[in-house]
């Protein structure tokens, strides 16, 4: 396969990442960079894989209880997706979902590994309304009340069609 997962750190990584630790760093801004970029489950992994011992305990217990979190909204993402996949099939609507866990399993190799928000999913232009409509029947609504001629220009221009589940819970775009 091509499919590249990353692994954690070990042998000269691990040396590196101890070695860097090491120093003194700031640690509030370190935390403060990963959530920035998404990245608090990977330094997570990488730190507790190398050197535990070598991470104040409360950043490792807050990155911690982040990826716990984290793998856990992904683990309902997940769910979720295969709920619209399900749907979209029954009524006949081809959709590939791409990004949020299905991004995490594939390259990540781990659902806890990658921050995600929503779900994405492509559909053809064709077929966004029907999408929409068939995605009613598990809460999904449009994210903008628009009047119909809207929704038409609407799609016509932009490449995003975002709905979201009746109790706010899931959100979804339909590309």
């Amino acid at each position: 396969s091509s499919t590249v997962k990353t692994v954690p750190p070990s042998g000269g990584q691990a040396t590196r990442i101890c070695g860097l630790t090491s120093r003194s760093l700031d640690w509030a801004r370190l935390l403060g960079l990963a959530a920035r970029h998404g990245l608090q489950p990977l330094l997570y992994r990488g730190l507790n894989t190398a050197c535990p011992g070598a991470v104040p305990s409360d950043t490792l217990t807050a990155l911690r209880a982040h990826y716990r979190a984290n793998t856990l909204r992904n683990l309902r993402l997940a769910r979720e997706l295969l709920r619209v996949l399900e749907v979209l099939e029954d009524a006949g609507i081809p959709a590939i979902p791409f990004k949020g866990p299905v991004l995490a399993e594939t390259v990540y190799g781990h659902l806890g590994l990658r921050e995600s928000g929503d779900l994405d999913l492509l559909v053809r232009r064709e077929d966004a309304l029907r999408a929409e409509a068939a995605l009613g029947a598990l809460g999904y609504r449009p994210h903008f009340d628009l009047a119909p001629a809207q929704k038409s220009a609407l799609l016509r221009s932009d490449d995003e069609h975002p709905l979201v589940r009746h109790d706010g819970a899931f959100a979804l775009d339909l590309q």
